[in-house]
């Protein structure tokens, strides 16, 4: 068996993605498959926990040894894996501030190939015993308390980088985590208040993997800056570099003048906003992997990686809605609303609220869906009555720590603490406080709130109170409008005004009914007039759906899509004609009006289909057994 089958054998559930499968690792507590597998090109199998775990503990966690991820060779030995009586090509001791050893990283050389292996202070075993890769110090981190302030300081990736250029400039450290992963904030805490000069890898792990600490170190750094070295090789990295592969002094000077000069770090997930800096890392689309499907939080509502913007007039329970959605995200459940959730932890950050209000309400939502209290992956921070950008920075150093996926900021218009009617304010704030969740790999679901509504004024052609900006910079926009309300019991309905990644979805509701114990949050259907009168569908849908009840006269279908008369009889002209309506017999006698119905084919466009006569109906038993 190969090592790649053994492995996925073991491991049971898995997903297939493109060359590569995710499943849930066996190391830690892992309800969002953060295990990568893959199979290398000499068929040996490749592992990468996105948590951090070492193969070392994934592979003990499957009862198998090291050298069970490589194929054997033809005198059924396995290939590849050096045993640790092998001579190893570097030890790299990684030291935290105080000095005092936390592990080792052990690297051996072989065919051109390589493997890194950790071990901790002490142990005779390979493996970090379940601590995980952010929570080490960065490479280097012992000398920082000799450095002058004045000084910047330089950080590349891995330690073979960080070693090559502490040769020719000492006020250097290494990230110890890989590409794939980031240092957490402990581990970043120790260049507070230093200009630092990010070094990337010439490759698009390596330009992530900088871009996320860049985003992590606001706030922490003084400044962050970005060196570019135009002529790298692909995945070159500082070890590479000319200056200091040579002796030649000139190179050498050359090279540290341009590291000193580096431009100021912007992040490359949204455009700088300050004159004079512009993110200047071109990437060559035909070098990048093909894309994959895009991915969502929540189905088709909630982009994954982006900002999804959810408002509403007040008592719309939009904070009910946004706690159900994060419960069931960070709980592990397969859909919320019928719409399939992608599983992850979810930080709450509060701005209305204080904690005691809000663990009622999350105890109440929990007991709805039958849980005895909230998952242990819902996170919360009130922010009630504090600096937002203080507690917007804190959030981020818990999202890295914690691996949070989906931040919910309740609300925006309290957490602005700006003008939401001047464009400056609103974008000022995605920039400086938004956008480095998104780089990040945070997923936002913002909580906003729309004007009140006037006399005569239609609910949906509200928009959020304020600036257009707060919709123009949300890639999904969501309204929550209040429909029927009784003792304990307040329908929804939910149109998406905006999607740019695709059509919008279809309005559909929510029933939540509310008891001292326990608040439900269940799917309702939307009937066709409901639907028909929806202005996020186009007038074609619209008319179909009033006429899904029978027949009727333009004039009526009018009243009912809240439609001009004109529209509708042109919609009607257009309908006739691709045979999806049809006259019928009667006639208006005041208006000489046609009345109009579907045709067949207009039924099956509009999802109706007749009815089952009770002759017609069959049990399970007899559809599926139709034994004599």
């Amino acid at each position: 068996m190969k090592p790649l089958d053994l492995l996925l054998e073991r491991l049971g559930k898995h997903e297939r993605r493109n060359g590569y499968y995710m499943a849930s690792c066996p190391a830690h507590e892992d309800k969002k498959a953060s295990l990568s597998v893959s199979e290398g090109d000499d068929g040996r199998a490749l592992l990468n926990c996105f948590a951090g775990c070492e193969n070392t503990d994934i592979v003990a966690a499957l009862d198998l040894a090291m050298r069970d991820l490589f194929p054997p060779s033809a005198d059924g030995r396995r290939t590849g894996y050096k045993e640790d009586s092998g001579k190893p090509a570097a030890n790299w001791y990684i030291r935290d501030v105080k000095g005092e050893l936390q592990a080792v990283h052990v690297r051996f050389d072989r065919g051109g190939g390589k493997d890194c292996f950790w071990r901790l202070p002490g142990a005779s075993e390979w493996g970090l015993k379940g601590r995980k890769l952010p929570t080490l110090p960065l490479y280097g981190s012992e000398q920082v308390k000799e450095w002058p302030e004045s000084a910047p300081v330089i950080l590349v990736e891995g330690e073979k980088a960080r070693d090559a250029l502490a040769s020719i400039y000492p006020q250097t450290l290494g990230t110890v985590t890989g590409a794939e992963s980031t240092p957490g904030p402990e581990a970043l805490e120790v260049v507070r208040g230093r200009r630092v000069v990010l070094w990337p890898d010439n490759d698009g792990p390596g330009r992530a993997h900088m871009e996320r600490i860049g985003a992590a170190l606001q706030g922490i750094a003084a400044e962050v800056c970005i060196f570019e070295w135009p002529d790298a090789p692909v995945k070159g990295d500082a070890a590479d570099h000319p200056a200091v592969l040579s002796d030649d002094e000139k190179k050498r000077e050359t090279l540290l003048d341009d590291l000193m000069s580096a431009l100021r770090w912007v992040s490359q997930v949204s455009p700088s906003l300050s004159k004079g800096v512009t993110p200047v890392t071109p990437l060559r689309f035909a070098e990048m992997e093909p894309p994959g499907p895009r991915e969502y939080v929540v189905e088709d509502l909630v982009p994954k990686d982006h900002t999804t913007s959810l408002f509403g007039d007040g008592g719309s329970a939009k904070s009910i809605l946004a706690l159900s959605a994060a419960t069931a995200v960070a709980g592990g459940a397969a859909k919320w609303l019928g719409r399939e959730v992608y599983n992850c932890p979810v930080l709450y950050a509060d701005f209305e609220l204080d904690a005691d209000e809000q663990r009622r309400r999350a105890y109440q939502v929990a007991r709805g869906i039958c849980l005895d209290k909230p998952p242990h992956d819902l996170l919360y921070v009130s922010g009630l009555g504090r600096p937002a950008g203080e507690v917007l920075k804190g959030c981020l150093n818990v999202c890295i720590a914690e691996g949070v996926g989906l931040l919910i900021i309740d609300s925006l218009g309290i957490a602005l603490q700006g003008d939401a009617e001047a464009a400056r304010d609103v974008i000022r704030f995605h920039h400086d406080y938004l956008d480095p969740f998104r780089a990040a790999g945070v997923t936002l679901l913002v909580i906003d709130h729309q004007g009140k509504t006037q006399a005569g004024e239609r609910y949906q052609n509200k928009r959020s109170f304020g600036s257009v900006y707060k919709e123009n910079l949300a890639r999904s926009v969501i309204q929550v409008e209040p429909s029927d309300r009784g003792k304990g019991l307040l329908t929804l309905k939910l149109r998406q005004t905006k999607n740019n990644f695709g059509p919008k979805a279809q309005p559909f509701g929510a029933r939540l009914t509310f008891a001292e114990e326990k608040i439900t949050v269940d799917a309702h259907e939307l009937d066709a007039t409901e639907l028909a009168e929806e202005g996020t569908l186009n007038a074609g849908d619209r008319v179909r759906l009033v006429l899904k009840d029978g027949p009727a006269y333009p004039a009526k279908i009018a009243e009912t899509c809240d439609i001009p008369l004109g529209t509708v009889k042109n919609e009607l002209t257009r309908q006739r004609k691709r045979g999806l309506v049809e006259y019928t017999d009667e006639t208006d006698p005041s208006t000489r009006a046609k009345q109009v119905r579907l045709t067949e084919d207009g039924l099956a466009v509009t999802g109706v289909t007749h009815p089952i006569e009770s002759c017609d109906a069959v049990t399970p038993d007899e559809r599926e057994g139709f034994a004599p």
